[in-house]
């Protein structure tokens, strides 16, 4: 939160110094285009703070979903989870925290690697940082991989199965 709100004051920042007049938008000699940079950048900070708080409340209804997915689905042999992710330029400094049925896993890294055990057949894959959430049932298998898939479309999946599962509806 903290992080958001010195992006608030950027912002801010920006807008109270171009109407100084005393600065202007590089390449542009104008204030007024720096009051306009600085109204858009102060309406996208409001944007990324309120999806956010949506993505914050999703997360905290996981628990319930998951220890709901798990009724009956435990197993003699831990599965094994492995996400991988491209190596990929575009989004290549954003590293996302990774979450096996609400607890933390590790970070996947741009062209990096996480895996983790579950003794469940039945998990959830999530990131705060991502609209959705992977239901996947295993079944007996002790072997499951998955693809990250980088994507701006909020209805799209962001883990792609290769092996080893099928998703699942959410409950």
């Amino acid at each position: 939160m903290f992080g958001n709100i010195i992006q608030l004051l950027i912002s801010i920042g920006i807008i109270i110094a171009g109407l100084s007049g005393e600065f202007a938008l590089r390449g542009t000699d104008s204030s007024e285009a720096l009051v306009v940079f600085g109204f858009a950048w102060l309406i996208y900070d409001i944007y990324r703070i309120v999806a956010a708080s949506r993505q914050k409340a999703k997360l905290e209804e996981l628990p319930a979903k998951i220890s709901e997915h798990q009724k009956d689905s435990a197993l003699d042999t831990p599965v094994n989870i492995t996400l991988t992710r491209e190596k990929n330029f575009v989004g290549s400094l954003v590293n996302y925290p990774i979450y096996l049925n609400g607890a933390e896993v590790g970070t996947l890294k741009n062209g990096g690697e996480v895996t983790a055990q579950s003794s469940y057949s039945k998990n959830a894959i999530s990131s705060p940082t991502l609209p959705n959430v992977l239901w996947l049932d295993s079944g007996a298998n002790s072997e499951v991989k998955l693809r990250f898939l980088r994507t701006a479309n909020s209805k799209k999946q962001n883990f792609e199965i290769v092996s080893g599962a099928e998703e699942i509806e959410a409950q």
